[in-house]
């Protein structure tokens, strides 16, 4: 048999298998060419780009509205009841607290995993919800000005310093690298010094003592 009958009976033994496999098994699709596979993947990775930007426009402005929400509650606060902390040591602690955050800027590097992408909507609605409660309660430095105890205060007594934490957590989770983990595990102290130092104004009221003693967790229920 020479070459052409060759391949001539082997395109017909091919054709016989796939007619038959198409038969048992429906009709195969064919094979997309290197250009619509191009084409394909160009769309996916503009439409990820897409999703992306969406994503990120959406949580500057929730962030944005969190920050005048924040404005509006530091400007219609009330005078504290209790002289409020201005010590050179209550200054610096709160200081340090407000401006660490801003070190994530400069050590993670972002990639844009979901989880991350979680833990910030899962910060910044409960930051919200805090702000929302506080209301003209709301103080940067440690001072009483009226005690709040609805919404997320009922569950602990500091979930506004919870919301950052967990917003600040999704640094890592989108980056994990132990750098990162450092910083934010050096966050979490600083946060709990600032607690300390706050709790020690404020258990000058009754009403805040009674309250401490009512909700006994100061940012994670069961354990912190």
């Amino acid at each position: 048999m020479d070459d052409g009958s060759a391949l001539a009976a082997e395109a017909v033994h091919d054709r016989t298998w796939r007619d038959l496999g198409n038969a048992v098994f429906g009709p195969t699709e064919p094979r997309p060419t290197a250009a619509e596979q191009a084409k394909a993947e160009a769309l996916t990775e503009r439409y990820r780009l897409r999703s992306e930007q969406a994503e990120a426009s959406l949580l500057e402005t929730a962030t944005c509205a969190f920050g005048l929400s924040v404005t509006l509650f530091w400007l219609v606060r009330r005078p504290p009841s209790i002289r409020s902390d201005e010590s050179l040591g209550a200054v610096c602690v709160v200081a340090a607290a407000l401006l660490l955050p801003l070190l994530y800027d400069y050590v993670a590097q972002p990639h844009g995993r979901s989880s991350a992408a979680c833990a910030r909507w899962v910060g910044l609605v409960a930051a919200l919800a805090s702000a929302s409660a506080l209301k003209e309660n709301f103080s940067v430095v440690p001072a009483m000005r009226g005690l709040t105890s609805r919404g997320p205060y009922a569950i602990v007594r500091h979930p506004m310093y919870a919301a950052y934490l967990v917003f600040d957590a999704s640094f890592w989770l989108d980056d994990r690298c132990l750098p990162v983990f450092g910083l934010w595990c050096f966050e979490v102290g600083m946060f709990y010094v600032r607690i300390l130092v706050e709790e020690r104004c404020l258990m000058q009221s009754q009403a805040y003592s009674e309250y401490a003693h009512r909700v006994r967790y100061r940012l994670l229920p069961g354990l912190l």
